[in-house]
């Protein structure tokens, strides 16, 4: 009978510690773009159908070093106290194309004399 207890309750533990794994874990893998390779069209095309991708292009500053970072299709995308911001990356067929980056959030850095009024801003990619 102790035997037993003992094995329902390390299965019981293996399975919340499993459970506690997969829920920090992404759902899924951002795909990775090379924006020199594409047009702007097919980059944002791209964001909204994932709703996010790893946009990878050379440095303004030294074009022979990799920039990459995450960007969104829309705001919603953004983690928890992150909001949508535009920003641009070049692409094949412009050197600015428009997308948007998530940044950290502080209400006292966009509104230090307004009241503590709670706004976000939604920001979407459309064709």
């Amino acid at each position: 009978m102790q035997t037993l207890k003992a094995h329902l309750i390390a299965l019981i533990a293996t399975g919340l510690a499993a459970a506690l794994l997969l829920a920090a874990l992404p759902a899924q893998a951002a795909p990775r773009v090379a924006t020199m390779n594409k047009s702007c069209a097919s980059i944002q095309s791209s964001l909204i159908a994932n709703g996010a991708a790893i946009l990878r292009y050379p440095s303004k500053r030294n074009p022979s070093l990799t920039v990459f970072d995450r960007y969104v299709g829309d705001s919603r995308f953004c983690a928890k106290g992150e909001i949508g911001k535009w920003a641009s990356v070049p692409a094949k067929d412009t050197r600015n194309c428009r997308v948007i980056a998530c940044e950290r959030f502080d209400p006292d850095d966009f509104f230090p004399f307004q009241p503590r009024h709670r706004t976000y801003f939604r920001i979407v990619l459309s064709n």
